[in-house]
């Protein structure tokens, strides 16, 4: 078979077939921009949510989302609420969020009792099949009725409890530990 002039002797010879790849400088300056930006980030992003003085028995304090506000498309997220009631009430937590096709797939919590004039977090999960979507949060009774609801959309601004999805091909890092923090209780440790 005969080649052009000046082309490649085979394919794997062709800039084609080989892209360019991250290298071991590449990762590590990669890993270290995950590593500070989780280090210097909020711990967590929620909405705080002032309930209405007559907001009636039920009343959502504060919603949080996945880690940092941060998940991804189509994989299962944490959702938490600080819930309040007036009244004792028994109650699940009930996640709506699109599919991959858009149609909303609703999944349902366990039943959890609140004491009267207490705040309790409620946590869930849920999918969202879209970049963009919102979610619908509801609190139910064992009958199943709607006792409250709160609505969702994805916005990427600051403080949002619900930003729009990362990509598959997006990484998430999770930091478990401020690390600041460790290297200052090492010290005193050691001077102690």
């Amino acid at each position: 078979m005969a080649s052009l002039p000046g082309a490649p002797l085979n394919s794997a010879e062709s800039p084609a077939a080989n892209p360019p790849r991250l290298c071991g400088l590449g990762w590590l300056l990669a890993g270290l921009w995950f590593l500070f930006t989780g280090i210097f980030s909020a711990p967590a992003a929620a909405q705080e949510i002032a309930a209405a003085p007559d907001a009636g028995p039920l009343a959502i304090e504060r919603v949080e989302i996945g880690f940092d506000g941060h998940y991804k498309v189509a994989e299962w997220t944490a959702v938490r609420l600080r819930v309040r009631c007036s009244s004792p009430q028994s109650v699940a937590l009930v996640v709506e969020a699109p599919d991959s096709d858009g149609n909303p797939a609703a999944v349902p919590g366990a039943l959890i009792d609140i004491p009267a004039g207490e705040s309790r977090t409620i946590e869930g999960c849920f999918r969202t099949g879209r970049l963009q979507g919102e979610v619908l949060i509801r609190l139910v009774d064992k009958e199943g009725k709607t006792l409250l609801q709160h609505r969702l959309r994805a916005t990427a601004a600051e403080g949002s409890p619900l930003r729009p999805a990362l990509r598959h091909d997006v990484p998430l890092i999770v930091t478990l530990a401020d690390l600041p923090e460790l290297r200052n209780v090492a010290s005193k440790s050691k001077t102690e």
